[in-house]
Order: C-alpha cells, then sequence, then structure tokens
C-alpha cells in the first residue's frame, strides 16, 4: 500500500522528490496504512466470513 502511494506521488510529481523526501513519505504513508488496518480490521474479518467462495470462484472465472 505504502510503496504505491509514494510511487504514485513521486511520478505525478514528475519525479522530483528526493531519498529523504521519499523515505518520509514511506514512513508515514505506511503508519497511515497500518492505521487503517487496525481500524477496518473488524469489518473486513466480517465480511470475510459471509463471503461465498464458490460464487467468488464464478465470478472470477467469467
Amino acid at each position: 500500500y505504502a510503496l504505491g502511494k509514494v510511487a504514485q506521488r513521486y511520478y505525478a510529481g514528475g519525479r522530483t522528490l528526493g531519498t529523504d523526501a521519499l523515505k518520509s513519505a514511506f514512513t508515514r504513508t505506511a503508519e497511515e496504512a497500518r492505521g487503517l488496518q487496525q481500524r477496518y480490521a473488524p469489518q473486513i474479518q466480517e465480511r470475510a466470513r459471509g463471503l461465498d467462495v464458490g460464487k467468488l470462484l464464478k465470478e472470477l472465472r467469467a
């Protein structure tokens, strides 16, 4: 997640971020992602319990 977000920022900004700025942005984004994971983990687990794997496989094959 963090790597993708930082890469998006880097390329959208014309590849002008330096090493320190990239490291800082990655650290901030990774911490943000950890917070999101903790916040939404119960909802993700609840939805996963109700997941119909057979139906999902049929949709993926279509």
